[in-house]
Formats: structure tokens, sequence, C-alpha cells
């Protein structure tokens, strides 16, 4: 189903028709639940009770004053709540998220590996109350639903907000005497996301990466599938793809100058290969009004 035609299911979902939603929850509106969304990415605020949920079929409790950020999960079902449960569902797809972090995002890779291993965390009330009104400007807006500028003004809102989370983990980070060390798997995979970004220009392969941490490219591309749902071969692509996209977006560079820094043999091999990730050109990319060029 697609994303528009899930949201418009529930009574109070707003949402935005190029992939993003607020979808308040309480027990007043239990009757319109249980939301199950699929392939998206999404983060729930509980401000009041408590609910209850699956995440891949995993359940899950959310506690009050707890964020659950859930990146990459193939399903999230809501199934209870508290009779004073007051919560709000941010639901966007990969596509949306794209558009807002230009693979830049704000967390440091140990926020992806701890929020993919345990979804689920608590804050203090100042910062819930910080995420809160965030939120509900958003629920303003598009409630309000007639400005002109109004996806803008959403996605910097939502931006905002990444900002505001991404501040409370660092900081909880640095009071954290000692930090929980990952396993094999986890570090494995955060070595190998810190060099795809060092060595993306030059190297593909998964054997060159595989080399670099000293481990066949078997066993890398096992290790980065359990963690990511991608093997390592697709996220090499994947993030080369993220790369273009910023070229495309931050700079003024023509195809065959992004082409020859990103050393594709030429410019039809990289519309190929981007194509395949994005489902059109570069050009029909660069010229449907959503990027504003920067400088080369």
């Amino acid at each position: 189903m697609e994303f528009t035609d899930t949201v418009k299911q529930y009574s109070r979902c707003l949402f935005l028709e190029d992939g993003f939603a607020i979808w308040k929850i309480s027990s007043e509106d239990w009757k319109d639940l249980p939301l199950k969304v699929d392939n998206a990415h999404i983060i729930l605020t509980v401000f009041e009770g408590m609910i209850e949920g699956n995440i891949n079929g995993h359940p899950f409790i959310f506690p009050k004053n707890g964020i659950a950020d859930i990146v990459g999960a193939s399903s999230v079902e809501l199934t209870g709540c508290s009779d004073d449960a007051l919560a709000c569902q941010i639901i966007c797809t990969e596509t949306f998220l794209e558009k807002i972090i230009k693979n830049k995002p704000p967390f440091p890779f140990t926020y992806v590996l701890e929020t993919l291993e345990s979804p689920v965390f608590t804050v203090d009330e100042e910062s819930m109350s910080l995420f809160k009104r965030r939120i509900d400007e958003m629920e303003s807006i598009l409630a309000e639903g007639s400005h002109y500028f109004m996806s803008e003004i959403i996605k910097s809102l939502f931006w905002m907000l990444l900002l505001d989370i991404a501040d409370v983990y660092l900081h909880c980070k640095e009071n954290t005497m000692e930090s929980r060390k990952p396993d094999r798997a986890f570090a494995i995979f955060s070595q190998f996301m810190h060099l795809i970004t060092k060595y993306i220009r030059q190297h593909r392969s998964v054997g060159f990466y595989a080399s670099q941490l000293c481990i066949t490219p078997q066993y890398l591309n096992r290790t980065v599938k359990t963690i990511w749902k991608r093997s390592a071969s697709e996220t090499i692509g994947f993030m080369l793809a993220g790369e273009i996209v910023r070229m495309l977006e931050d700079t003024n560079l023509s195809i065959q100058e992004i082409a020859d820094r990103l050393n594709f043999a030429d410019q039809a091999t990289l519309c190929k290969f981007f194509k395949r990730y994005k489902g059109c050109s570069p050009m029909q990319y660069r010229k449907s009004g959503k990027v504003s060029h920067g400088k080369g």
C-alpha cells in the first residue's frame, strides 16, 4: 500500500503527499488502532502513559518520556495503550528523509548502531517538552493546511527536531562515564561505514573494504546484512548514490564532472548506476526542481 493510502486510513493523521505524516495518539482514539506501517522511518514520542507495540514482530513497551527511533524496520504495529496515554508518531518515507539530511545526518554512527539494536530510550521531562513543542508546531502547520510554503516549513521543523534529539543524545553520551562497548558485529559495521565515507570516491568493491578490516568479503557481507538489512555491496551503492545526490543538489558540476570526480568510467556508466538506485537519470533529478544549486 502506498504511503498516502496508508495514512489516510486514520482520522487524526496529518500528512504531506511527498512522504511525511504526524499521528497523535490517545486512549480516546484507540478505535483507529492498530496502525501498522511498513518500510518507513518512524519516531514515536510518548508524552504521558504507555504504548505497547511490535517492531518486526518483537514486542516493545514505550513508556512515558520514551522515544522510539525506528530505522529500517520492515513492520511496526501499535497494539495497545494505557488509559492516560498521549503520544505522537512521526512517519516519513526514506525518500523524504534523504531530502532532509542530504547525506549529512546529525547523528553519529554510535546513535544509529544503538537504535538499530535497541530503538527505545527515555529522556528527561525538559527534553520531552522541547520535542513536543517542535511536534506541536508541525501539527499546527499541517492542520492549517493553506500555507504556500507548508512543505518547506515542515522540513525545516523536522530537521530542528532531529537536531534536538541528536543534541540530547550527545549530551547524554558526554555524561556517561563508560559507554557500552558494541559487540564485534556492530564494531565491524561502524568501521565499515567510516571507511565508506573516507574512500567512496575511489573504491567500490567489497573486497577492498574487507581487506581494510582484515576479514573476508563473505564475512563482511553477512555482518553488514545482519545489522543493516542490506549487503555490503548494496550499502556501498546506497552511499555512492547519496554522494551523487549531494553533488547534484549542492554543486553546479556537470554530470561528466561528477563522473570524473567519483571515478566512473564515463558519464553513461554513472547515469546507468544512478537510474538503478533513484529511478531517473541525474539530469532528470536535477531538473525536477527539488534542488537548489550551490558552488562547484
